[in-house]
């Protein structure tokens, strides 16, 4: 959840401690805040230690305040995804070996253009394309892979030997 306390570059903030100790020798340790005053944070230790008190079943609460000053820094923006999974190996024949047929490279080729292309949507492009043997041999790996096969699989099963 998104706070605004007034986030100052030499501002400070603070946060409560509390340990909730039980009855049965058990005890807890929780952290709340960040707070932007040491009066709320205190305020939290001392909501927790009064609960605890009207209990009365042995149950008991203590904490203390913590302060720190944070050092902030921009963060790197990231890489865009085009970027990140250009470096990948490219899908296409071995040297020596005939070329991808044309099922495998039409969907090479889809794969370049979109992001984030499923396998379910190679086999789709497949069938419109009329390589409907092909769309359902994909479509058949995908349930047996309970989903979980990318455009560029669904390429390699192409290109594999029967």
């Amino acid at each position: 959840m998104a706070r605004d306390i007034g986030m100052e570059p030499d501002a400070a903030l603070f946060r409560a401690v509390i340990v909730k100790s039980y009855a049965n020798g058990t005890s807890h340790t929780v952290y709340e805040g960040p707070y932007d005053s040491r009066g709320s944070a205190r305020a939290r230790v001392s909501f927790w230690r009064n609960h605890f008190g009207r209990r009365r079943n042995g149950d008991s609460a203590d904490g203390h305040v913590e302060r720190c000053q944070p050092v902030w820094e921009k963060v790197p923006d990231p890489a865009s995804r085009r970027q990140a999974s250009s470096g990948g190996p490219a899908l296409t024949a071995a040297p020596g070996t005939s070329p991808p047929d044309s099922a495998a490279q039409l969907i090479l080729d889809a794969v370049q253009t979109r992001r984030g292309m499923h396998g379910r949507h190679a086999a789709d492009l497949l069938a419109e394309h009329g390589y409907v043997e092909e769309a359902e041999r994909i479509r058949v790996e995908v349930r047996a892979r309970h989903g979980h096969l990318s455009a560029k699989q669904a390429a390699a099963l192409l290109t594999a030997a029967p």
